[in-house]
């Protein structure tokens, strides 16, 4: 069950129920004080009730508009911010808010949404301790079987949403060596991913992701190469992005081949539908490697 589907549940049964007391209270009352107008009484009883049940229907209908225009507004400032601006502070407060406004059904697509995009505002800050408390917040296990990952029929937003937090977990265990944790989500998620990486285009990136960083920390170096070999026409920016943090982790630090690597990185960044976030990726990625190699040295 997605966001929307979960609160037009929660409104449709509170309305219900509160509708329902309103109109028995009503014919109650209206006994006691009319005895002997049972007619009348029926009558006045089946007009409040028809008009309560009007009221109720529009009351309903307020609430789920300004949802769905929350949830657009959200999304519409979502897409402008990683296309101009990253991973903004205005999309970690825009996050916030709307993670509280789901904080009744912490298996919404919302609220996971929320955490996901918190915890990689914090790892691009290099905050790593805030985006784990976000991540921490969900059992992988517990996730799959509320979002029916492997169902015959998945929904594809439960998909997206699941696949996606794994993924970012998978990296950020990776970048504070959290071996543990690490292997613990990969369990989760490895019987799914041959099932899912060539079904679902849609998943396809987000499933090579999270394979080659969690290859890469496992030092399976050869695994991560043959999705590298996958990306590389498929996939330009991808390519050259996860490049750079092979490079990194095989301490393979040749000065042509990285600026090379650097500048078509860059160059595929530029032709992302989110422009900005892409670049921010491929800049924390340079830090990265260059840190490394500064260790090195």
């Amino acid at each position: 069950m997605n966001g929307k589907s979960a609160l037009k549940l929660i409104i449709s049964t509170v309305v219900g129920l509160v509708l329902g007391l309103i109109i028995g209270i009503i014919y109650i009352i209206l006994k006691i004080l009319f005895p002997n107008n049972l007619g009348i009484i029926t009558d006045i009883y089946k007009y409040t009730s028809i008009g309560l049940i009007c009221i109720a229907i529009v009351v309903v209908f307020i609430i789920m508009f300004i949802a769905t225009i929350q949830e657009f507004i959200f999304m519409k400032l979502y897409n402008n911010e990683l296309t101009y601006n990253g991973l903004s502070e205005e999309i970690y407060r825009a996050a916030s808010k709307r993670k509280r406004r789901y904080k009744n059904n912490k298996y919404s697509v919302g609220y996971i949404g929320s955490a996901n995009i918190i915890a990689n505002y914090f790892a691009s800050l290099e905050k790593y301790d805030e985006a784990i408390g976000h991540i921490e917040e969900f059992d992988f296990n517990e996730l799959k079987k509320k979002l029916k990952i492997d169902s015959n029929n998945p929904s594809r937003t439960n998909l997206v949403t699941f696949f996606s937090l794994a993924d970012s977990a998978i990296s950020l265990y990776a970048e504070i060596d959290y071996k543990e944790k690490a292997d613990e989500v990969y369990s989760v998620i490895q019987p799914l991913y041959n099932k899912y990486v060539s079904k679902y285009d849609f998943l396809t990136n987000i499933l090579y992701e999270a394979n080659f960083k969690y290859q890469l920390y496992k030092e399976n170096f050869e695994e991560a190469k043959s999705i590298l070999y996958i990306l590389k026409n498929s996939e330009p920016f991808f390519y050259y992005a996860f490049k750079l943090e092979y490079i990194r982790a095989t301490k393979e630090y040749d000065e042509e081949k990285i600026e090379n690597t650097l500048k078509k990185a860059y160059e595929n960044a530029e032709t992302q539908v989110y422009k900005k976030f892409s670049i921010q990726s491929v800049d924390l990625a340079k830090k990265h490697l260059y840190e490394a190699m500064n260790k090195e040295a």
